[in-house]
């Protein structure tokens, strides 16, 4: 296909641009509005020389730019707007789709390595070239993530984090912001599958809520599956192993945002409590012994005084 037109913008002396560029942009416009990063959105990347397909504009923004700037450097293969790079082994991946194509440009780099599915789903490769543990593992910890979040959903994890990444990008949105929904998401996850965990405990065939006692290591590791284990500290909304690994309980409860307070800690609260109201009571007696006392020495004083003056007097 030919597209030197791209860069032969102008007529010669600077006088105008060129009709060829002028219907070529148009051309490239209309195919960019077809993607569904304009149909979702309304914006286009924009590929002049200043953007780079990083900036998202409207169309006449990007009419503009183009007209101005031209197009960057050896775009000839309009691969950030619904083409396929045809000198690119990527195994047949087509970029139509807004956030599956920043996906994929994340994971262009990697399409080559054997047993690592290229379009992010599930084929395979030949057994004999294997990547080593460590690629592997993260190979599948992307497609593991590129799931969708629930059965018919068009979202993934991977994918809202992405856009997460984007909006930072796009509108300087503050770090803090983007940990906050993160942190939000990751959240919604252990609530999930703590239900989930706790539905594994129903008694079969019994009504809602009757569940069979869940004992030892079984109560461990489902405290474990939820809250992600012990070194994961207090985490609200997950499993509490105080709680939930007491005898006698029959299915899993979470912590509220407030801290939670176990029975030891309140009987030793009371005691305490009792401990200090008896030494104040003690020392309350002491205090009326010690004045009583006082009292008497004042009278004997008193009287010893009086009766010292009057054989005094007789004496005299």
């Amino acid at each position: 296909m030919d597209r030197s037109w791209m860069y032969d913008r102008v007529n010669p002396n600077r006088f105008g641009l060129k009709d060829s560029f002028l219907s070529g942009v148009a051309e490239f416009v209309n195919k960019a509005m077809e993607q569904p990063q304009y149909l979702n959105n309304g914006e286009i990347r924009c590929p002049c020389v200043n953007c780079k397909c990083i900036d998202l504009k409207t169309a006449s923004e990007v009419r503009h730019h183009l007209y101005q700037f031209g197009f960057f450097p050896n775009y000839y293969i309009w691969t950030e707007h619904g083409e396929e790079d045809q000198d690119a082994d990527i195994g047949g991946h087509s970029s139509s789709g807004g956030d599956n194509e920043m996906i994929y440009d994340a994971y262009r780099p990697f399409s080559n390595v054997p047993n690592v599915d290229s379009n992010m789903e599930n084929e395979t490769h030949g057994e004999t070239d294997v990547p080593n543990e460590k690629a592997q593992q993260f190979y599948n910890k992307l497609i593991s993530t590129n799931q969708p979040i629930y059965e018919g959903a068009s979202e993934s994890k991977l994918s809202i984090f992405v856009k997460l990444l984007v909006a930072m990008s796009n509108w300087h949105v503050p770090q803090k912001c983007i940990d906050h929904f993160a942190q939000m998401l990751v959240d919604a996850e252990y609530h999930d599958r703590l239900t989930k965990m706790t539905q594994t405990t129903q008694t079969d065939g019994g009504a809602i809520g009757d569940t069979q006692e869940v004992v030892g290591a079984q109560r461990i590791q489902i405290w474990k599956d939820v809250s992600g284990g012990k070194s994961r500290g207090r985490c609200y909304g997950t499993g509490h192993l105080a709680v939930n690994l007491r005898p006698g309980v029959i299915h899993l409860t979470y912590e509220a945002e407030a801290a939670h307070i176990r029975e030891h800690e309140n009987q030793i609260v009371a005691a305490a409590r009792a401990e200090a109201e008896a030494a104040r009571a003690e020392a309350a007696a002491l205090r009326a012994d010690a004045d009583a006392k006082l009292l008497v020495a004042s009278v004997f004083r008193h009287l010893a005084s009086h009766f010292g003056r009057r054989s005094r007097a007789v004496f005299l």
